[in-house]
């Protein structure tokens, strides 16, 4: 009847104007809280194979490096991956060769076997020298629909040891945490806090 209907609506308006209330209570918190994700469609991302190029042999952590950028990009909360195992077979499924995924098209039509709505490329420069790791990381974020590149983002990662395995990793943290800082600046989480914690997290 009546009544119920408008008992109805005021549970609508109520849950408008607590969402309302929870987004602007986010936007006054200081520091770094967690937020809840809000309900919505994530688009996802497919990390493609990046091509990589070093003056030492041994230095060769590309799979390290593209799952590195997954990490990042889950990080934000903005994005659903797919399955780096599942690029891999696609990839080689379709005999793709490596130059060949940076024609626009060839990864548009990559993407769309893939079921995702942006595709990642790159390329990485390592050099190795004396107590020196350095890489250099280009990445290309590509909208699949429209073939076109949304973000050309650059990132250097650094670490320094005698063993190369120790360096190694060293410049992969380094580089991880760049790429966490950049990624978190474009891509800010997107959500409503539901309760604050008295250390200063939410939940």
């Amino acid at each position: 009847g009546p009544s119920m209907s408008l008992c109805l609506r005021m549970l609508r308006s109520f849950g408008v104007l607590l969402l309302a209330a929870g987004l602007l209570r986010a936007q006054e918190l200081d520091g770094h809280p967690e937020f809840v994700p809000t309900p919505a469609h994530l688009p996802r991302v497919a990390v493609l194979q990046f091509d990589l190029k070093t003056n030492e042999r041994a230095a060769r952590p590309r799979e390290a490096l593209e799952d590195l950028v997954s990490a990042a990009f889950l990080q934000t909360r903005r994005f659903d991956m797919v399955e780096r195992p599942r690029v891999g077979l696609v990839i080689q499924e379709l005999r793709f060769q490596r130059e060949g995924l940076v024609d626009p098209s060839t990864i548009q039509e990559l993407g769309r076997l893939l079921g995702a709505e942006v595709a990642v490329t790159g390329n990485a420069q390592i050099f190795v020298g004396l107590r020196a790791y350095d890489i250099y990381l280009n990445l290309r974020v590509i909208q699949i629909r429209t073939g076109q590149v949304s973000e050309s983002l650059h990132f250097m990662g650094r670490g320094g040891s005698f063993n190369l395995v120790r360096a190694e990793a060293n410049a992969l943290e380094d580089l991880g945490e760049n790429l966490e800082k950049e990624l978190s600046r474009l891509y800010p989480a997107r959500g409503v806090v539901l309760k604050m914690l008295p250390e200063g997290r939410v939940l």
